[in-house]
């Protein structure tokens, strides 16, 4: 079995051609979720347990403050390039993802 490998320097390429600068905390937050990831895939399935809360204590504020950026993420990219986020999101072609197939379609797209 092949083992994914993530590339964060993609990552950070796709953020900013969704309109995500590296300014913003949720560019940082999205960043540190997908390294949580890329860790171990599996956390996608319980990201509100798995990935928001060991964030939120690692960067000092509450797991819903990383759920909120994160959100937050998603519905800028959403906004800003809505024809790249549908090519990486299927969901997106049609609304909003929620944040979780948003960071899952990222992941997928940074893996080798």
């Amino acid at each position: 079995m092949e083992e994914n490998i993530y590339d964060n320097q993609k990552a950070r390429e796709l953020l900013e051609a969704l309109g995500i600068p590296s300014y913003l905390r949720g560019y940082q937050m999205t960043l540190l979720a997908l390294e949580y990831i890329a860790d171990d895939p599996r956390r996608i399935q319980g990201i509100r347990k798995q990935v928001y809360p060991p964030m939120g204590e690692r960067l000092q504020c509450d797991a819903a403050a990383v759920e909120g950026a994160i959100r937050r993420t998603t519905e800028r990219a959403w906004k800003t390039n809505p024809a790249l986020l549908g090519t990486l999101c299927e969901e997106a072609r049609e609304h909003k993802p929620q944040p979780r197939d948003f960071l899952w379609a990222l992941y997928s797209a940074c893996c080798k």
